[in-house]
């Protein structure tokens, strides 16, 4: 089962991520631009990397940025036939499951940062 995410969720779920592989991420704002609910349009999470270069921070779309966080948190990522599961913590216990018909490389993606 596929389930979609609001552009809130997807933030928080940014912020625990790169808390949680100690990366201090903030969210621009773009002035006038709006949301359906009001709100203003947030743009891509950013970071400074150590060389004093801000850069844009998103491993729900990018695969470097994903595979980094799954490198520094030690998750680790299994593809069987038709299946992948990934598994992170000390004990291994959380499991993220997608099915084989998804788009694989967005589905490792969700993956890795929910496990993160």
């Amino acid at each position: 089962m596929i389930i979609e995410l609001t552009e809130r969720e997807k933030r928080k779920l940014l912020e625990l991520a790169a808390k949680a592989a100690g990366i201090d991420v903030w969210f621009p704002r773009m002035n006038g631009g709006k949301n359906p609910d009001g709100t203003r349009v947030v743009l891509e999470p950013c970071h400074t990397e150590t060389d004093g270069i801000t850069r844009e921070w998103n491993p729900l779309t990018d695969d470097g940025d994903a595979l980094r966080l799954a490198i520094h948190l030690g998750i680790d990522i299994a593809f069987l036939t038709g299946e992948f599961f990934v598994t992170a913590g000390k004990e291994k216990k959380i499991r993220r499951y997608a099915e084989a018909n998804a788009d694989m490389s967005e589905k490792t993606r969700n993956a890795i940062v929910n496990a993160a």
